[in-house]
């Protein structure tokens, strides 16, 4: 859930590795939810076992910032599409399942993005995605970081 913010993890992990007593609680609830959070609004650099320049940056706004927004099932079916034949049968024609509105065409400059699950569902995230709330939507977002058959950004034909 806390996209490129790797080299931000290693102090944090090693602290939750040798805290006494070992909580038990998982590191990414430590982080969120157990002594893990009030290190992450101090970034005491003092006590931090690998210090790096870089690691001036690893305050939790930092990786508020950057959390990736994972779909819940509502948000997830309201993407889900299914491929219906045309009019005069010729061509596939995606259209959201929940309203079957047609997907808005895709622009080489602002693509949509599709994910297909493991049951064979896809779905596809358009332009109108709310990047204000949410920020950039990656393609783990949509599965919630659940395992897809495939994933990419489709490319009309005329490209």
């Amino acid at each position: 859930p806390f996209g490129g913010m790797q080299d931000c993890f290693k102090n944090y992990f090693f602290r939750w590795r040798h805290a006494t007593p070992f909580g038990g609680m998982h590191f990414f609830d430590w982080l969120d939810f157990g002594e893990g959070r009030d290190l992450m609004e101090t970034n005491d650099t003092e006590t931090m076992i690998f210090h790096k320049h870089s690691d001036l940056k690893c305050f939790r706004e930092s990786f508020d910032r950057k959390k990736v927004h994972y779909f819940d099932d509502e948000e997830r079916e309201k993407h889900e599409v299914v491929l219906k034949p045309s009019e005069d049968g010729r061509e596939l024609v995606a259209r959201y399942k929940r309203s079957d509105e047609p997907v808005p065409e895709n622009y080489e400059d602002d693509a949509h993005l599709y994910v297909w699950d493991l049951e064979n569902k896809l779905y596809v995230v358009d332009h109108n995605w709310d990047s204000v709330k949410y920020g950039k939507i990656k393609h783990t977002a949509v599965l919630a970081g659940r395992p897809a058959l495939s994933a990419g950004e489709p490319v009309p034909e005329n490209y």
